[in-house]
C-alpha cells in the first residue's frame, strides 16, 4: 500500500462504513477489497458506506477497469454487495470508478449527502 494511502472500515451493525483518504492506487483498492470481502463473509453483511470525499484515485483509467472488469470479478464472483458511494460534487475520476461498478453490474449509487446515502443502503 501507498504510504499517502489510509483506510478504515466500522462495523455500524446494519452495514460497514468505510473512510478511503489520501491518493488510492489501484493496488490500494485490491488489498482493501479482499480486507473487506472478509469481513463481509465472517459477518454475511454485505452493505457498505464508502466515504470518497478525502480521498481520490490516482492510478490510470485503464488500470481500474482492469482492477473492475477483472480483478473484482475473480475476488468477488457472486457480488450481492450494496455500495453507497459517498464523494465531493464534480469529482470526475471517482464518479468513473462508480460508473465502472455499475457497469459491471455491481448495486451501487454515488451520493454527496450522507443521510441520502445511509437511506438508501438500509431501504428493502
Amino acid at each position: 500500500m501507498n504510504k499517502d494511502f489510509k483506510s478504515d472500515i466500522k462495523d455500524m451493525d446494519s452495514y460497514f462504513q468505510v473512510n478511503l483518504k489520501g491518493d488510492i492506487t489501484t493496488s490500494d483498492v485490491f488489498i482493501f477489497t479482499e480486507k473487506a470481502i472478509k469481513l463481509s463473509e465472517q459477518k454475511n453483511l454485505y452493505k457498505y458506506l464508502v466515504n470518497l470525499k478525502q480521498g481520490i484515485f490516482t492510478g490510470t483509467k485503464q488500470g481500474f477497469e482492469v482492477f473492475v472488469n477483472f480483478d473484482m470479478g475473480l475476488l468477488m464472483p457472486n457480488h450481492p454487495y450494496k455500495l453507497a458511494v459517498l464523494i465531493d460534487p464534480g469529482e470526475m475520476f471517482n464518479l468513473f470508478f462508480v460508473e465502472l461498478l455499475k457497469n459491471n453490474d455491481y448495486n451501487t449509487r454515488l451520493f454527496t449527502d450522507e443521510n441520502e446515502a445511509k437511506e438508501w443502503l438500509l431501504e428493502g
